[in-house]
């Protein structure tokens, strides 16, 4: 149930519960997230993550939401090897997502890092996570 996700080159899951466009920068990307009417999303916060500048919000899943109907949500999409993934929410989950604009150099523009977990454990699991996220190192050949 708790999972920590590091995604790079992600995009909006918009409006029809399918791959939005790229976005540009960090910022791009969670305005992208914030609209979808399926999800309640914080308004991004600037802050450090690993020594980087960084995006923090928070997502959960809306009262009523409709995408397919199914019970869960998507909030970013992105691919591994050619294959299409998803980073998905269902209710009774909340999702702290940092998004973070690459280094220069890099082949991805925008990392996103998502801590989930069930509401009833979300903040021990963000709490047990931090050190994790806060070991992580850039590097660009």
């Amino acid at each position: 149930d708790e999972q920590i996700y590091l995604i790079d080159d992600p995009r909006p899951a918009t409006g029809d519960c399918f791959s939005g466009e790229r976005a540009s920068d960090a910022e791009a990307l969670a305005r992208a997230i914030s609209p979808h009417t399926d999800l309640v999303a914080t308004a991004p916060v600037a802050v450090t993550l690993a020594g980087r500048a960084a995006l923090s919000m928070e997502v959960t899943l809306a009262p009523g939401a409709t995408c397919e109907g199914n019970p869960a949500t998507r909030v970013l999409t992105y691919e591994i090897n050619s294959i299409p993934r998803l980073l998905w929410i269902d209710g009774g989950s909340r999702i702290r997502l940092y998004l973070l604009d690459a280094p220069e150099g890099s082949s991805y523009g925008i990392l996103a890092i998502a801590i989930k977990a069930p509401e009833s454990r979300f903040d021990s699991v963000v709490e047990e996570a931090m050190p994790i996220l806060e070991s992580i190192e850039f590097h660009v050949p």
